[in-house]
């Protein structure tokens, strides 16, 4: 059997058309705007992005912990500044990149590590 790239589109499109979308906007401008950033920087122009979060897990002695940080009050997220002047990737430092109006929840706790 073989598929044509826009059988598969189709496909694919019908398989999403009730997907929620519940990503943020300040997220994907974000996004947007560091990858813009560091395309300017390495000469390039920045296209699409497709991000896929791949092996994320919790092992076991991670939930009590997890189920704590889940109940904080969730923070508005920072605005993400990224030097301008900056031309050359290889240029970039820590102090490239600001993070004004950062809030976060202080965790006492240690995480234990999973070996």
């Amino acid at each position: 059997m073989q598929l044509k790239p826009e059988e598969i589109s189709k496909i694919i499109r019908a398989q999403i058309k009730h997907y929620e979308n519940v990503i943020e906007q300040s997220e994907v401008g974000t996004v947007i705007m560091v990858g813009d950033g560091i395309a300017r920087a390495s000469g390039l122009e920045a296209g699409e992005l497709v991000h896929v979060i791949a092996d994320a897990h919790i092992y076991d002695r991670h939930v009590p912990i997890v189920e704590k940080i889940i109940k904080n009050e969730p923070k508005k997220a920072p605005k993400l500044i990224l030097d301008e002047s900056v031309k050359d990737f290889y240029a970039f430092t820590k102090n490239s990149f600001s993070l004004p109006g950062y809030e976060y929840t202080e965790l006492n706790e240690k995480i234990p590590i999973a070996v």
